[in-house]
């Protein structure tokens, strides 16, 4: 993203991560951020706290560790830094889901692919996904194949009434103009 924090990309007269704070506040009582990069996160009161991957340069699964090995709840809404457009109650749906089918974590299935990142896990997976790193296993998906994992499908949400644009993200800058000018076009 031309050497820009994606999280800080403004979208709508606020930042991603602005943005992300207040949905996730809604319903999260402890926020935590892992960033390798702590200090260009700005202060904010809804943020308990700032992680860096204790397992760095592995990609999102270490974010991941990282995270779950600070949360003091049994339940985490993951959410990649990249996606404006996060849903609280999509993340309600998927907690719901879970404890449902008594499973370690709920993950949308939209648009034909999985949307891990976007996802909700028990804390207690935590030491699974310390042992896919040490096994040099890095991948997300794979260590979904790992846990009992409840796949929420597109239909599930749109049933619920749900825009589905909730998986969303931004990965260069051609990607975040266009969502900026959909946005913009559909007010």
């Amino acid at each position: 993203m031309e050497g820009k924090l994606k999280a800080l990309l403004e979208f709508n007269s606020e930042s991603i991560l602005e943005r992300q704070l207040r949905e996730m506040y809604r319903v999260c009582d402890e926020i935590i951020i892992v960033s390798n990069q702590p200090d260009r996160i700005p202060k904010d009161e809804r943020i308990h706290q700032i992680v860096s991957d204790r397992i760095p340069g592995k990609g999102p699964l270490s974010g991941m560790h990282a995270g779950f090995e600070a949360a003091s709840n049994s339940y985490i809404w993951v959410v990649a830094c990249d996606m404006p457009l996060i849903s609280n109650q999509a993340s309600i749906l998927l907690l719901d889901e879970m404890k449902k089918e008594n499973a370690d974590a709920a993950i949308p299935y939209i648009e034909d692919g999985l949307h891990p990142l976007h996802g909700v896990y028990r804390r207690a997976v935590a030491a699974k996904i310390e042992s896919s790193l040490k096994k040099s296993e890095y991948k997300v998906q794979a260590f979904l194949q790992k846990i009992q994992c409840q796949i929420i499908p597109e239909e599930v949400f749109i049933g619920n009434r749900m825009e589905t644009s909730f998986v969303t993200n931004v990965n260069t800058p051609r990607e975040y103009k266009n969502l900026l000018q959909k946005m913009e076009e559909y007010g």
